[in-house]
């Protein structure tokens, strides 16, 4: 039983690096902060992923506490996974929209 075994499993091969699997990002948010006392990063991450799960990277803070609420984001890093196919959430489109890259000048 045990040869029957070892030919079950070694029929079976991992996949090699030709197998290429497309995977949906998403730019979210994520609650960090205490009881009652919200803050929130802004990351892109998999679409499949927890709310608060593992990310790919941070791309800013949201902090809606404050009056007025104080937004940082990496604009440049933002329209980079944008431009990538990450979509962003409802809540993130709207913190772009409205707190729109300045320009040096």
């Amino acid at each position: 039983s045990v040869v029957r075994f070892y030919l079950i499993f070694t029929d079976h091969r991992p996949p090699t690096t030709d197998h290429y699997y497309k995977i949906m990002l998403a730019i979210s948010l994520v609650r960090m902060g205490a009881k009652k006392n919200p803050f929130y990063r802004v990351v892109v991450k998999e679409k499949r992923s927890k709310r608060d799960g593992k990310y790919i990277e941070n791309v800013g803070t949201y902090n809606p506490m404050t009056n007025p609420a104080e937004v940082n984001l990496k604009h440049d890093r933002v329209e980079y996974w944008i431009s990538v196919g990450a979509q962003p959430s409802e809540t993130v489109a709207s913190l772009i929209k409205h707190n729109p890259a300045t320009t040096a000048e």
